[in-house]
């Protein structure tokens, strides 16, 4: 008696021989650097400000920042981008009110506020070569270190007192405009030792040589939190800048399960 016995054979494809790959924890670093500008806002003292008797005029302050970052893959165009930096912004302004008997009082004020900041922001790839990032998240920032300089004089030309210190200058006017007070505030006295806020950006990604890319990004940090402190004048002020930021992306290769 004859018995067959059937075989079957199982052919492995060319794909199937390949080991398998999974996501790794972070896809991509990066280092990343760029301008800012602020934009604070909050008070008569650092925003665009006219009555008859007072004159504040914001003037362009440009700072900057710079840092390094990581990428988590959730999906194919989908990541969470957490980056950390350290940051310069603040406020520069001119500040013209009354003095007594006639005449005026200039005020030319440039403050930076130094931080180390926190960002996490979840961000889409879209177009067909996913060439177009954009993000909205948040950010959470310590700060390091206040300085200013102010240089104040009268309309007859004389600089009345001019110099440079760690710390902050606040004003405060009479119902005509005259100033009838001043406060100093030394080091960080004057400001919250965190501030927190939004962050949205678009950007555009240039990838080469298979694993690196550039991305060039224009960002909006948006603070949500008042950052004076001890103020007598109870005067606030919040955080605002725009950046635009060119990062250097590294690729990393997907990692092989073993079998």
């Amino acid at each position: 008696m004859l018995c067959t016995i059937p075989l079957t054979l199982f052919s492995q494809s060319s794909n199937d021989s390949l080991s398998p790959e999974k996501k790794r924890l972070i896809s991509k670093v990066e280092i990343f650097a760029g301008p800012n500008l602020s934009f604070n806002h909050g008070n008569k003292f650092i925003e665009n400000y006219n009555d008859e008797n007072v004159t504040n005029k914001r003037l362009m302050k440009v700072d900057y920042l710079f840092g390094i970052g990581a990428v988590h893959p959730i999906s194919k165009r989908i990541d969470i981008n957490v980056r950390f930096q350290y940051e310069q912004k603040g406020t520069k302004n001119k500040l013209s009110t009354p003095a007594l008997p006639d005449g005026r009082i200039v005020s030319l004020d440039n403050y930076s506020y130094r931080y180390l900041t926190l960002l996490a922001t979840p961000q889409i790839t879209i177009g067909r070569k996913m060439n177009f990032v954009l993000s909205v998240g948040g950010y959470y920032s310590k700060i390091k270190k206040v300085n200013g300089t102010t240089k104040i004089s009268d309309t007859s030309g004389n600089v009345n007192s001019e110099g440079s210190f760690e710390g902050r200058y606040f004003y405060d006017l009479a119902d005509d405009g005259i100033r009838q007070g001043l406060a100093w505030m030394p080091y960080l006295n004057s400001i919250e030792n965190n501030d927190f806020g939004l962050v949205t950006s678009i950007g555009y990604k240039i990838p080469f040589k298979k694993k690196h890319s550039v991305l060039i990004q224009l960002q909006d940090n948006l603070g949500l939190k008042n950052t004076n402190k001890n103020n007598p004048y109870g005067l606030k002020e919040r955080n605002h800048s725009l950046s635009l930021i060119i990062s250097y992306t590294y690729h990393l290769p997907p990692k092989s399960l073993s079998l």
